[in-house]
Order: C-alpha cells, then structure tokens, then sequence
C-alpha cells in the first residue's frame, strides 16, 4: 500500500471532522426539523476516503432512513462543504462500544445524542438501555423512548404506498385519524383481516407518519409475540416494573397479531393492564388481527368488551377494480415492466391477499427476465399455473390485433406484411393461416369484418383463405403445428 494514499486518507478524515459542525449548521436549513434532530444529527462522521464518506447509525432503521430518505441532501451539503464535489454516502451500523468511542471524539454528536425534550430515542432493540446520569434523568429519558419489539419498521410501508378500494378504505381511514390526532378520536381501533391484505402496512404506516410529523410522540410499535417474549423475559430477570413502564408510558401503541395473547394466561392479564393504562390516560390503541374481537377464542370477555367499545374495522380481500389499482401502483414503482393487457388479466384473477397478487406480479418479472421479452394475457395460465383459487383463468376476448401479432411473432413475418397485398407464396400461407385462425377463434365477427382488417379485402377473399389453408395444412406440418400453439395461446386449457 502507498503510505502516502494512507496518508492523504487520514488528512481527509480530520478535514471531515473539522469541517462536520460546519455541515450540521447548513443541512439544518435545508430539511426538515424532524429529519435533522432524528436522523441527521445522531449520525457520526466515521471516514472519508476519495470521494466517499463513511457515516455510523445507531440502528438498522436509523441506517435505512439516512440512506433513503436523506442521501441526496447529505451528498450535497457535504460536497459543498468538504469543496469536493460528487461525494458519495455511505453508512454502516456498528456495535455499540465502536459508537460510542466514535461519539466521543466527535463532540458535535455526543452533544447530538445527550437527551433533549424535543427529540425522540428510536430503540429496535428491546434490551437497549440509555445511560443518564441520575434515577431522575432515567426515568425522564424512559418516558420518552419510541421502540419496536418484533418488528422492524418497513420504509415503504407509508400511507402514500397504501392502495386504497372498497375492501380498506374505512380501515385506512381508521388508521391516518389515528396517526392525525392520536388519542383524540376512535379509541381502540380494531383492525382485522385474513393474512396479506395490508393490516401490518397501516400498524407501519402510523408508525412513520407520526416519527415525521409528531417526533416527540412516543409510539410503540410490537407484534403480539414480542409482547409475550417481553414479558416472561421481565419474569425472569424481576424486572416487571421497568416493562410495565416501558409500555405504559407511550402515547400511541401499535399491536400487530393480538390473537397471539389469545391462550397466554398471564400474558392476557398484563395486556389488560397496559390496555387499561394507555386507554385511561387518553392515549390511543391500534390493534391488528386474523380475526374479529368474538372469534378471538380464549380472550376474557372484558378483554373482548373494550375491543368492541372503539372502533372495529375489517379489511376484505380486493375485488378486480381494487387488484388492478394494486398492480398498477406495483408496476409503477417496478418501472412498469409487465404490459397492460397483462396487467388486467392477472386482476381477474381472484387473489386471497395482496401479497399473493404482488408475488404473482413478481414471477412474471422473473419470466421475463429468464426469456427476455415481456409476457402476453395468453401465456399467463401457464406462468401462473397454481395461482387462481377462483376458478377458470379468465382472459380477454382475442382481437384481430392480437392474434396477427401472435401469427407475426410464431413465424417472423410482420403484422403489416401479413395485412398487405404481397403474394409472395409464404405470406400468402401464413396469411391464409391467419384469417383462418381469426374466424375460428372470432366467430362472432363476420368476415367482412376479418377481409376489411387484411387490407380491406372483401368476404369471399376469406372464404377462400379459409378453404386454402385446410388444404394446405396437410401438406405443410411445420406451419400446422404452429398454427396449433396459437389455438393453445387463445384457447388455455383447451
């Protein structure tokens, strides 16, 4: 290695330090409060090497946001201020001990990261603790703490991102008047559906809208599992008062898969409790499961009672309109890679969930990537073979356009030559072929209608196609057979 390079790497990292209070002043006008107190503020400046700077977060979710919601502001603060343009963010999360070593020679983020009224702690971690100075500052530090348990925030998952139908849109309305004015309106909000329909979007969705717009609300996001894990570990270690304030003290909780308390006996009886605790003091309950408050089958009945005092909202699976609607936003965000025509037939399909839809949507991707084109309504049944609980594969009805271009794509002869005046004798077979497969797969169209199509030829010249190619079939088994795999395509399952 060049002791030089190395050199020049270590005189580039001090200049980084040097210059890092310099770009914590100027992005502060540049984004928002939020962004900087949360998010920028708590990063740490770790190296700078050529046109590259390395940050530390403290968190997954914390090294997610930096990357995906701030990189562009960042890379071009840091351009100006580093007079280096085109610099490229990195950001890595390491352990806790390397943090805090960072955090002490860097005094702009140990300053960051002491506790102030105004700025929410993000915990994913369920055994993370804070180290204040006194019992006074714990607990004060302890009440502000927003925190996940089982569950790791999805960015995507926003109200933005939540395609709205029919079948959810009470539920989504349930869910942004929660995130809007948590507390002051439906309390509890019961929100249950089968699996893969949107409820954890939304429990998500809350989550991100209130650390954006309320970052001093302390909010909890859990699955129901993590609630129990919690729990018995507090059992184990004596530390139930600490977990009772941990979950009490919040102002917005979110329980993903409640039924999960269903047979957990003392589980159950704690759940009461905190319920209890954050309903009485005016703060809001978002609850997420399988099933309704009566199906929830062990749940005492004064568990099941305060359900149903709030809000109960269900979220039923998407109709045709509503699966269009969800592919469509899916393939804009995928750079709209599947066809339209495709898109509508798979939304015929009667899906159980939207993450079955998207799956689907994601293995023809897959196709196409493999073959390298894009697929079309008729090859649908056979890619999605296993995919249509709801019976026969509904496909669009064939139109003259469709089945030309599925004869010029088979034999390599164009659409345009195929409806023209050549008499070259192959495409005068391909094209005999072609009127003859339109009328049999179109037989509510006349065939004035089909001769008009090819260059605007009168009835009798179908006709006569017709007849010439059941001739000329026998004699040419290799157009015969490609003629079979287009009966196939507009016919599956035939």
């Amino acid at each position: 290695m060049n002791p030089d390079a190395v050199g020049s790497d270590i005189d580039q990292s001090d200049r980084l330090l040097a210059a890092w209070g310099d770009f914590l002043e100027l992005v502060a006008r540049q984004v928002t409060h939020t962004s900087y107190t949360a998010w920028i503020r708590t990063a740490i400046p770790m190296s700078w090497e050529g046109s590259t700077v390395l940050l530390a977060a403290s968190s997954p979710f914390h090294k997610t946001w930096l990357e995906r919601r701030c990189r562009t502001k960042i890379e071009a603060v840091l351009s100006f201020c580093l007079e280096t343009p085109n610099i490229r963010l990195e950001v890595c999360e390491p352990p806790e001990e390397v943090l805090a070593e960072l955090r002490s020679r860097v005094p702009h983020c140990a300053t960051a990261m002491a506790t102030a009224p105004d700025q929410p702690i993000l915990t994913l971690d369920v055994q993370a603790q804070e180290q204040p100075a006194s019992r006074g500052q714990q607990a004060a530090a302890h009440r502000r703490i927003s925190f996940c348990s089982g569950i790791t925030p999805n960015l995507g998952y926003t109200f933005g991102g939540f395609v709205t139908g029919a079948a959810n849109r009470m539920a989504r309305a349930a869910a942004l008047a929660a995130a809007n004015r948590p507390g002051d309106g439906p309390n509890p909000i019961f929100i249950y559906g089968k699996p893969g329909l949107g409820k954890t979007h939304l429990l998500h969705a809350i989550w991100l809208h209130l650390h954006e717009t309320r970052p001093e609300t302390r909010v909890a996001l859990v699955s129901g599992e993590a609630f129990v894990q919690d729990f018995v570990k507090s059992l184990g270690s004596h530390t139930e008062e600490r977990f009772r304030n941990r979950y009490r003290q919040v102002d917005v909780w979110l329980l993903d898969d409640i039924q999960f308390l269903a047979d957990k006996n003392r589980s159950r009886e704690e759940f009461f409790h905190t319920f209890n605790a954050i309903y009485e003091g005016r703060r809001q309950l978002v609850f997420a499961s399988d099933r309704t408050p009566e199906e929830l089958s062990g749940m005492d009945d004064r568990i099941k009672t305060r359900l149903r005092a709030g809000l109960v909202v269900d979220i039923a699976p998407p109709d045709a309109a509503h699966r269009l609607a969800i592919l469509e936003a899916w393939n804009r965000r995928n750079d709209s890679v599947i066809a339209e025509d495709a898109l509508a037939a798979v939304a015929e399909l009667d899906f159980a969930s939207v993450r079955e839809l998207e799956g689907a949507a994601s293995k023809i991707v897959v196709w196409q990537s493999l073959y390298g084109t894009r697929v079309t309504p008729t090859q649908l049944p056979d890619i999605l073979r296993g995919y249509n609980p709801g019976g026969a594969f509904k496909l669009p009805p064939p139109t003259l356009e469709g089945v030309v271009a599925a004869v010029a794509e088979r034999t390599g002869i164009t659409a345009l030559t195929l409806r023209g005046a050549t008499r070259e004798a192959t495409v005068v077979r391909v094209r005999h072929m072609a009127m003859s497969l339109a009328r049999e797969m179109m037989p509510y169209l006349s065939t004035a209608a089909i001769g008009q199509y090819f260059n605007h030829r009168d009835h009798s010249s179908v006709l006569y196609a017709c007849r010439r190619w059941n001739a000329a079939r026998l004699s040419n088994p290799t157009l015969a057979a490609c003629e079979m795999d287009l009966r196939q395509l507009f016919t599956p399952g035939g």
